[in-house]
């Protein structure tokens, strides 16, 4: 019976590569997306045939090339699901003609829609932009209605200790504009840097106090025309985009209402445990790969040259295989699986790669033992005539003899180059000299 072996066929677009392999019974397919790969390597670990393993992702965090962050050998690879169950980025997919679902590493992101008064903090934090926050407010414009002409007369304060930048009241008035940060630094994270009023299209009608959850603002107005505001109502929520969410925990922190609630693919740890070998002044390696912008630099000279958030790290450790001098160490500790399915066992023994505990399954074979005969044999079968047997006695001395020929030198020499009629006399002579 011959086993079917088929071709992988590759095929490049849009800096992404599928790998397809055609069964006459099935069809399966493995996406690698360049753009969503970060060079963590996890696919690489895990990987049965040994077909994945990394780029040169130190000159790739160097920017000195563009390249693929992993090498995905077609000749070996099989295109099976492992590679792809454990990338968190979603840079590997694994589909097949055959619907099945299977296990594979992964956080999870919960958002309670009781507690949550939507606001931009959530999406503005993010860096990975996996939450949209929808917001459904009507403009000032729409709610405060005049008579005849438009005026107003008034003082109106924004008490920056307790603002959080939800972003509300910009969203309303338009005499108000956030300063946003589009990219968020640790270790504090600020999505903004300022807010500003312009008081020439204020005109005090106090909505921005109504919107602002922490009651930031203070408004007066003393006197204005003649005018009606209609009661402001707040809707909205957070959209998830799952495929690029990796449940750092960032957001959870920052929420204000507390609603949502994250757990990290990993448990484990980040450490810095060669800080005399780093100088970020000439690299910036960890600072350009990691995924979540938790590098900085330290403040003060009695510090470590860097400094990194850890308690949003989710271990990948893209880090480390960036890093030229081995400053950085990343320990995994535990992981979170998404599916439990027939096949959730098998996966987590091979998930102990990722946490270095690992233990390849010893296959035992039966073992038979044999009794040597230590007289002659009897015939088995009854009425068989018994001939002359050779007993166990001769057979060890024969085996003794030709263990001792086949150590001599010479004896050796005859039998590789053939001269099996030279080796028959040889024999001779030296039982002859033994005797």
């Amino acid at each position: 019976m011959s086993i079917e072996k088929p071709q992988v066929n590759v095929e490049v677009v849009n800096n992404t590569l599928t790998y397809t392999s055609k069964y006459t019974m099935l069809a399966k397919n493995l996406k690698f997306s360049m753009d969503r790969c970060v060079g963590c390597g996890l696919c690489s670990i895990v990987c049965p045939v040994e077909a994945i393993t990394l780029g040169p992702i130190k000159d790739i965090a160097a920017k000195k090339l563009e390249a693929p962050q992993i090498i995905i050998d077609e000749t070996k690879c099989v295109v099976c699901p492992v590679g792809a169950s454990v990338c968190i980025f979603n840079a590997l997919k694994f589909s097949a003609e055959e619907a099945f679902k299977t296990t594979r590493i992964s956080g999870s992101i919960n958002i309670d829609s009781s507690k949550c008064k939507p606001c931009l903090i959530c999406e503005k934090t993010c860096p990975r932009k996996a939450l949209e926050v929808e917001i459904q407010i009507p403009k000032k414009e729409n709610l405060v209605k005049y008579e005849g002409e438009i005026w107003a007369n008034g003082e109106i304060k924004i008490d920056m200790d307790k603002c959080i930048y939800c972003g509300l009241c910009e969203i309303l008035c338009n005499a108000i504009k956030i300063e946003w940060i589009d990219k968020p630094t640790p270790p504090e994270f600020r999505i903004a840097n300022g807010i500003l009023i312009n008081e020439d299209k204020c005109d005090y009608c106090g909505l921005c106090r109504e919107i602002c959850p922490t009651e930031a603002i203070s408004v007066k107005c003393f006197k204005s025309a003649p005018r009606t505001i209609a009661k402001l109502e707040v809707k909205g929520g957070v959209r998830i985009d799952i495929s690029s969410c990796i449940w750092c925990g960032l957001c959870m922190d920052k929420c204000p209402q507390k609603a949502i609630k994250t757990k990290k693919p990993f448990t484990g740890e980040i450490r810095i445990v060669k800080p005399e070998k780093c100088d970020p002044s000439g690299c910036k390696n960890c600072f350009n790969i990691c995924p979540l912008n938790l590098f900085y630099t330290a403040k003060t000279l009695s510090e470590s040259r860097i400094k990194v958030v850890d308690e949003y790290c989710i271990y990948c450790g893209a880090c480390t295989n960036a890093c030229p001098y081995d400053v950085l160490k990343v320990d995994r500790f535990g992981f979170s699986i998404e599916e439990n399915n027939p096949w959730s066992k098998s996966y987590s023994e091979i998930y102990m790669k990722l946490i270095g505990r690992y233990k390849p399954k010893i296959i035992g074979y039966p073992v038979r033992k044999l009794a040597i005969p230590t007289g002659k044999v009897i015939p088995q079968e009854i009425g068989e005539v018994a001939q002359p047997l050779v007993e166990f006695e001769e057979i060890k001395e024969r085996v003794d003899r030709l263990e001792e020929l086949i150590s001599n030198r010479s004896v050796r020499i005859l039998i590789e180059r053939g001269e099996l009629k030279c080796l028959n006399s040889l024999g001779k002579i030296h039982q002859n000299n033994k005797s």
